[in-house]
C-alpha cells in the first residue's frame, strides 16, 4: 500500500500480514473500529463476529442448533471465519505463509472444494460463503499462475500479505494527522509458518 495521502488524512484500506498476531486486537486499533469479545463494531454498529478454528463449531453452529455431521463428514476449521450479519455472509479466510519450497503449493489448489464444503455446512442457515486466501510473498511466483487463475475461476479470492477491507465489504476509515497508526495502512500481520 502506498504511504502518505492527500490533504489532512488518508484512507485505511487494508490489513497487512507478515507475522501472526490476534486479528481482533489489531482490528481494534483501526480508527472507528472496536472489538468486544468476538464482535467487531464500526462506529458503534455491529459489523461482524469472529469464529476461528473450533469456535466455528463449538459456538457459532452450536448456538444455532446445527449439527455439522448432518451436512459434512468432518470438521473443517478455518484460520478465520467472519460472520457479517448485515450481508448474510460468512467469510472464510485461510492464511498460508511459507518460507521454503515443498508441497505447500498444493495447499492452495482446493478453494472450490473448501467453498463447497462451507456452503453445505451453512446451508441450513442460508448463509452466503466467500472464500479468501491471504498468502505470503513466497506464493507470488509465476509457477503458480495456473493456480491463481483457477482460484478466480471458481469464485474465490487471494491476496499477498494483505487483506483489503473492501474484500470484506468493511468500511475504510479516513485517518487524519491527529490519528496515529502504528504502521502504514496496516492492522494485522500473521506469523510465517514453515512446513516440514
Amino acid at each position: 500500500m502506498k504511504k502518505g495521502g492527500f490533504g489532512g488524512g488518508k484512507t485505511v484500506t487494508g490489513l497487512r500480514f507478515e507475522e501472526r498476531v490476534n486479528l481482533l486486537s489489531k482490528i481494534a486499533e483501526v480508527p472507528g473500529y472496536e472489538v468486544r469479545g468476538n464482535a467487531i463494531y464500526y462506529k458503534s454498529k455491529l459489523l461482524a463476529e469472529s469464529y476461528p478454528k473450533q469456535k466455528l463449531y463449538n459456538i457459532f453452529l452450536k448456538e444455532r442448533g446445527v449439527n455439522y455431521l448432518d451436512y459434512v463428514s468432518k470438521r473443517y476449521e478455518p484460520d478465520e471465519a467472519l460472520y457479517v450479519p448485515e450481508q448474510n455472509t460468512m467469510y472464510i479466510i485461510e492464511m498460508k505463509f511459507q518460507g521454503g519450497s515443498g508441497s505447500v503449493d498444493e495447499k492452495i489448489q482446493t478453494p472450490d472444494f473448501k467453498k463447497r464444503i462451507y456452503t453445505k455446512l451453512f446451508s441450513p442457515l442460508k448463509l452466503n460463503v466467500e472464500f479468501i486466501y491471504v498468502l505470503s510473498s513466497f506464493f507470488n511466483h509465476p509457477r503458480l499462475d495456473d493456480t491463481f487463475a483457477y482460484i478466480k475461476e471458481v469464485g474465490c479470492s487471494y491476496y499477498f500479505e494483505e487483506l483489503p477491507l473492501t474484500a470484506l465489504n468493511f468500511p475504510t476509515p479516513t485517518v487524519t494527522a491527529s490519528t496515529p497508526l502504528d504502521t502504514e495502512d496496516v492492522i494485522a500481520k500473521p506469523e510465517e509458518v514453515v512446513s516440514n
